[in-house]
């Protein structure tokens, strides 16, 4: 038995207890049972799984970041944009300060769904904190949608080339 199965059967046995006496958990513990079961999935690139299980987390507890963002990036792959947004929405309520990453994914998500100028704030936000050539790229890739060339050209002008970075490629 490898390492993801040993995980998998001991929350499907924490599950099992959870489920004969639920008023004897937490909800918080119940739904970190839940979540960390997505992530098991998400990582055996079990997506439907994944989000089932975040769903089940999250109605046990809406607070996690961690599952709003999850949520929102599972929503996102499946191009269900809508609620990709309002997950990403959910997790920029619950901290203040978020990774670049949050930032790039957040405005791809927002992009995606046609809300521009959100987008644009969010790139910009996310280079604020760590000027990435991601959020470079895509504030670029935003303004061109919009039909912005010149701000976009300027976006690009300000990049630092860099031959090893993928994103560049």
């Amino acid at each position: 038995m490898n390492d993801f199965d040993k995980a998998h059967e001991y929350l499907r046995q924490a599950e099992k207890l959870y489920k004969i006496k639920p008023s004897a958990y937490q909800k918080d513990w119940a739904a970190l049972l839940y979540y960390n079961a997505a992530v098991l999935h998400l990582r055996k690139n079990d997506r439907d799984k994944s989000l089932n299980l975040l769903l089940e987390s999250f109605k046990l507890s809406s607070v996690s970041w961690e599952t709003n963002v999850n949520l929102g990036y599972l929503f996102f792959l499946r191009k269900d944009y809508n609620n990709a947004e309002t997950a990403f929405k959910n997790a920029l309520l619950l901290k203040e300060e978020h990774p670049s990453d949050f930032y790039n994914m957040f405005g791809r998500i927002l992009y995606a769904n046609n809300n521009l100028d959100l987008a644009i704030e969010t790139f910009k936000k996310g280079i604020s904190f760590n000027s990435t050539s991601e959020l470079q790229i895509n504030l670029a890739a935003t303004y061109l949608k919009k039909g912005e060339i010149n701000r976009a050209k300027a976006e690009i002008m300000k990049m630092q080339f860099d031959d090893q970075d993928i994103a560049l490629l």
